[in-house]
């Protein structure tokens, strides 16, 4: 008799002790990704400003390239019709 009364004392306290961290864990979870995706996108915002000027000025040196290549006499002595 009394070990089912211990086991049934258990049970009482350590099941709602039990739900409780699993309840604990699943809404600290859920913030903790909430916060997280919040925060991500507020950190990547300076990092994809710089890559979009580093592209921007890519970019731009491309342009420029090829008009200087387009502009030498090397090009436009081609033989062949070239759209311009």
């Amino acid at each position: 008799m009394r070990l089912a009364l211990r086991q049934q004392i258990l049970a009482i306290v350590l099941l709602p002790a039990l739900v409780s961290v699993i309840c604990l864990a699943v809404i600290l979870r859920h913030t903790l990704q909430e916060s997280a995706s919040n925060n991500w996108s507020k950190n990547q915002l300076p990092q994809a400003a710089i890559i979009g000027t580093l592209v921007d000025a890519e970019l731009s040196q491309a342009s420029q390239l090829l008009r200087f290549a387009a502009d030498s006499s090397e090009f436009n002595s081609l033989p062949a019709p070239i759209d311009r």
